[in-house]
């Protein structure tokens, strides 16, 4: 079954450093089955919520999903992301 990493940017405090991790991400999604299906700001059409920016990656399987994130490169990886930018993330299953 797929499986969903959702990221929620609060704020991009380090613009640079943000597209570096972004950059070097790329490749380590596509060796671990990942690819981005939605990037952006969104649009709030319920509520409050107000992201300043979703990424959505799928991948196969939740296996995969989470060998991509503790893979020792993206462990690497995930401290340049937390260094350049406020937000959080979510694993979810698909249906």
């Amino acid at each position: 079954m797929v499986a969903f990493a959702v990221s929620e940017n609060f704020e991009v405090t380090n613009p640079e450093r943000m597209a570096a991790y972004s950059k070097a991400n790329g490749p380590l999604l596509a060796k671990h089955g990942g690819k981005i299906i939605g990037r952006g700001p969104g649009r709030p059409v319920e509520g409050d919520w107000a992201p300043k920016g979703l990424v959505i990656i799928q991948f196969d399987t939740m296996e995969a999903l989470e060998s991509w994130y503790n893979s020792p490169e993206y462990q690497e990886l995930v401290k340049e992301r937390q260094a350049s930018s406020r937000g959080q993330m979510t694993f979810i299953d698909g249906a």
